[in-house]
């Protein structure tokens, strides 16, 4: 099981989300819940399934902020703390990390078009909560592919499955609508007061405004909220499950 994305790609690069039935990956930090190495196994099996060696994995350890990091595998153990954007260069390492209503971006520049680091594809991944989003994540992502060597105009995105704007939901105050003032025209009032908010529409907006293409960006139009996903997607905001309950998401350059 899982989505796949960059098929057209599927030579050079390799990028997955996990599913509910793969099970609970839950964290950087949370192998299993009492002790157990339950969420650790999950993500195990699921690489396993998919001819990727788990010991290749560094996750990042997502804080909703915009922190980046260059990843060389060799200099750390599996986990990337306080980091939401990790970028790689390096074949056959594996950037990961978890969501359950967050958005995952994924980004791959192929090293034919690299003039800074001949022939080195790029590829990076960035979690987009909307604390992220309005910080800067999508920013930070362009700016780390490009230390790379990465042209944003060659760039392709393709962006997981998240909250969309039927069930992301705010209110008017300070963790709510007016975080949002940049963004007006991603914004909608309900006939109960409520504010929707297109998250995918701004990171989409960022990312053009960014010198990327429009043609190469990919947006998943599933909502990990809604009813109907439930036997699809973990959800937060609409199952409220503890930490843990997530998928996971991943970027590796093929060897």
């Amino acid at each position: 099981m899982g989505m796949h994305f960059f098929e057209g790609q599927k030579n050079n690069v390799v990028a997955l989300m996990s599913e509910l039935t793969d099970g609970a990956m839950g964290s950087s930090t949370n192998d299993g819940p009492d002790g157990s190495d339950m969420f650790k196994r999950s993500r195990v099996r699921f690489l396993n399934r998919h001819g990727l060696n788990a010991a290749h994995m560094v996750m990042g350890g997502f804080a909703h902020g915009s922190n980046a990091a260059i990843v060389e595998r060799a200099k750390y153990n599996g986990r990337v703390p306080d980091t939401d954007v990790l970028v790689t260069s390096e074949q056959q390492t594996i950037l990961a990390g978890v969501s359950a209503d967050c958005f995952i971006v994924l980004a791959y520049f192929p090293g034919l078009f690299n003039t800074k680091l001949p022939g080195k594809s790029v590829v990076g991944l960035a979690h987009a909560g909307w604390k992220g989003i309005v910080g800067g994540v999508v920013p930070e992502l362009v700016h780390a592919m490009r230390s790379q060597g990465a042209f944003a105009r060659d760039m392709m995105i393709s962006v997981t499955p998240g909250v969309r704007d039927c069930c992301f939901v705010v209110k008017d105050d300070e963790n709510g609508i007016r975080n949002f003032s940049g963004y007006t025209n991603f914004c909608r009032r309900d006939e109960r007061g409520r504010y929707h908010v297109n998250l995918p529409g701004i990171l989409r907006r960022q990312l053009l405004d960014h010198g990327l293409d429009q043609g190469n960006i990919h947006i998943s139009e599933d909502c990990t909220a809604c009813d109907k996903a439930k036997g699809k997607y973990f959800s937060w905001r609409r199952d409220g499950r503890p930490g843990g309950y997530q998928m996971l998401s991943l970027i590796s350059l093929r060897g």
